[in-house]
């Protein structure tokens, strides 16, 4: 707990000391109380310790300014050839240049599938434990702060995200899952559904009880489709439309949000697996 405020108030020499007192084993449930996963302390711990730590750093505020882009891919790849890389180190600088590739492919307007090639690169663990399958799925494990998967790209207001939700073993029937667009990791719109209380919703997430219409579902694997074009949102679930033409004030000025994957509740040892992720630019009516 203590190395938790030594993260969050960024005393990272403290945080560092911490770290290696503890060898790297963290509690989750004295992180849970937080919350923070244990993965994203341990790597901005370490980063920020890294001798790289100054060169990282200008390299991730570059990828945030559109006009920096490019020189930050560049920085990021110059990064990732230096000899002798921690793991916890090389991870997220590899995830941030695959986030920035993928930005990149999406302004094509083909079908961009957003399972990486190699570990959770393009993605950050916001909650749970989550890893990519030999089966491209990606699959998490929920702790007390839900099970929740961030894509490090920047997608804008008009995107149309697909795939499947499979809701494995769990001490609960199946819960809400499905999509959101964080801000600063938190959930500010979602797409959520319940296959075993057949409801399924979209807008703001702290609203999303309000909001909750009727489908059907088809058992425990779930096909979807979530349309974004500015504030307007569509649905499809199991190739029905559930959602149509639906207002969400607010969506389209949101301009530092992240799509992410998954389930925001308070119990642990719940699984998810998303299959067969894709997005693609969905053109903006003249």
């Amino acid at each position: 707990m203590w190395l938790g405020f030594a993260y969050l108030n960024q005393q990272w020499e403290e945080a560092k000391r911490l770290l290696d007192e503890l060898k790297s084993e963290l509690d989750a449930d004295a992180l849970s109380r937080f919350p923070l996963p244990a993965i994203e302390v341990i790597q901005a711990v370490n980063l920020h310790a890294s001798p790289h730590a100054d060169a990282i750093l200008a390299a991730f505020r570059a990828a945030d300014d559109d006009g920096k882009r490019a020189e930050a891919v560049d920085a990021l790849k110059a990064i990732l050839e230096e000899q002798g890389l921690d793991p916890s180190i090389s991870a997220p600088v590899a995830s941030r240049l695959q986030g920035l590739n993928w930005s990149d492919d999406f302004q094509k307007g083909e079908p961009l599938s957003l399972i990486p090639a190699t570990d959770l690169q393009g993605w950050k663990v916001i909650a749970g434990d989550w890893r990519r399958t030999p089966d491209d799925e990606l699959h998490g494990v929920s702790d007390s702060g839900g099970v929740i998967l961030e894509c490090q790209s920047n997608f804008g207001s008009h995107w149309q995200l697909s795939g499947e939700v499979v809701h494995g073993e769990s001490p609960y029937k199946p819960w809400d899952a499905g999509v959101f667009v964080n801000v600063d990791g938190l959930p500010l719109f979602s797409m959520m559904f319940n296959p075993a209380t057949s409801w399924v919703t979209a807008g703001p997430y702290q609203q999303r009880r309000a909001g909750r219409q009727p489908y059907t579902p088809a058992g425990e694997t779930t096909k979807f489709v979530l349309r974004v074009a500015g504030d307007t949102v569509n649905v499809w679930l199991n190739d029905v439309q559930v959602i149509e033409d639906q207002e969400v004030k607010g969506l389209s000025t949101v301009t530092n949000g992240r799509v992410a994957i998954g389930a925001k509740y308070s119990w642990a040892d719940s699984n998810l697996t998303y299959r067969n992720l894709e997005i693609e630019l969905v053109e903006p009516e003249e």
